[in-house]
């Protein structure tokens, strides 16, 4: 990878440069005066730095969008930060300093060929502020695992576990980490000159575009895969229909109550009819469920809004304030705790040990 210094001329060239321009005009010939071609300064800069999501692979199954400056913007933020240093003083306060510094994060997920369990997870990270929360963190998760320089990128790299995590520092403000797999995938992916981007590469590009992907405060897209529905449990609940899908999304604001859109695209309006159908019976059913009414849940999926057109089933769920924080009140916290509960084979929390099952 040509690095960007590497193109910035030395200061003895600058020197050099000016005083030719001064002979020049001291010289009594007349000069002409012509406006400077402007210099593609944005092409010279490496693809990462112009937009970190090509660093995530192209065959990814599940591409996750956060907005750090959105999320912060909520009134949900203080109240989940709060839950997060209660449930886990250690790791909760370190997810909350990289949540407190994120400028826009993106996850990517692939599904691993069976009996491997190759790169399955890619982080990526970008903030003006970002380097000490992402030092304390390599810190904290890989030990006294050795920096090692690789064309300009800094590494680690856990030294046990049987899921290897790996970090690596582009420049201040672009960091990334993976579960499994090679550094060198993401290196090659960080030297290539021009990348279409994991959208593309996955054929999820126009969903995303559909949905606002790229802009919205948290925002999934998936290609449904046998390993996605295996991992998923998409039997439970009814789900098994919806997870007949092609493709799915999922588009989170939490910006005034919480409103989570939700769509499937089908390639046969049949089957998408039959989904829609199966998902509003599920939806009514636990609606009017005693034990959920007893929970608070039975007002808000009463409200849940689901539609069929053509191929795509789309439903939507929204929170008031009130039942925002209600829920938050009554189980923020044990959300809380599973989500950074260890698993005692490998040591990571929950929320940096995900899987695909094979």
């Amino acid at each position: 990878m040509q690095r960007v210094s590497s193109r910035i001329p030395t200061r003895g060239a600058l020197v050099g440069a000016g005083l030719l321009a001064l002979a020049a005009g001291c010289g009594g010939a007349a000069v002409a005066h012509t406006t400077p071609e402007p210099v593609a300064t944005e092409a010279a800069r490496p693809v990462w730095e112009r937009s970190p999501v090509t660093l995530l692979p192209q065959d990814a199954i599940v591409l996750v969008h956060v907005d750090g400056a959105q999320l912060r913007a909520s009134p949900w933020f203080e109240p989940v930060v709060q839950i997060a240093r209660e449930v886990s003083p250690t790791d909760g306060a370190r997810l909350v300093a990289i949540a407190s510094a994120l400028d826009e994060g993106w996850i990517a997920l692939r599904e691993p060929e069976r009996g491997s369990r190759a790169e399955q997870i890619v982080f990526v990270a970008r903030g003006a502020n970002l380097e000490s929360a992402a030092r304390a963190s390599i810190a904290a998760w890989l030990g006294q695992a050795p920096a090692i320089e690789r064309d300009g990128v800094t590494t680690w790299e856990a030294t046990s576990g049987p899921d290897t995590l790996r970090a690596l520092r582009f420049d201040a403000n672009t960091w990334a980490a993976a579960l499994g797999g090679e550094v060198e995938d993401i290196l090659a992916r960080a030297r290539a000159t021009e990348s279409a981007g994991p959208l593309a590469g996955a054929g999820l590009d126009a969903l995303a575009a559909r949905i606002g992907w790229a802009a919205a405060p948290i925002a999934v897209v998936a290609r449904v895969s046998p390993g996605l529905r295996r991992s998923v449990g998409a039997g439970r609940a009814g789900l098994s229909a919806l997870f007949d899908a092609e493709r799915m999304s999922l588009r989170v604001d939490p910006s005034r109550g919480i409103v989570v859109d939700v769509s499937a695209e089908f390639a046969d309006p049949d089957v998408a009819a039959r989904a829609s159908d199966t998902l509003s019976g599920v939806v009514s059913g636990y609606a009017s469920n005693p034990m959920v009414a007893m929970m608070g849940f039975a007002e808000i999926l009463g409200r849940v809004e689901v539609r069929v057109a053509s191929t795509r089933v789309e439903a939507r769920a929204s929170l008031t304030d009130d039942e925002t924080r209600m829920i938050l009140e009554r189980f923020g916290p044990l959300v809380g705790a599973a989500l950074v509960a260890r698993d005692p084979a490998t040591g990571h929390g929950a929320l940096v040990h995900v899987a695909v099952a094979p």
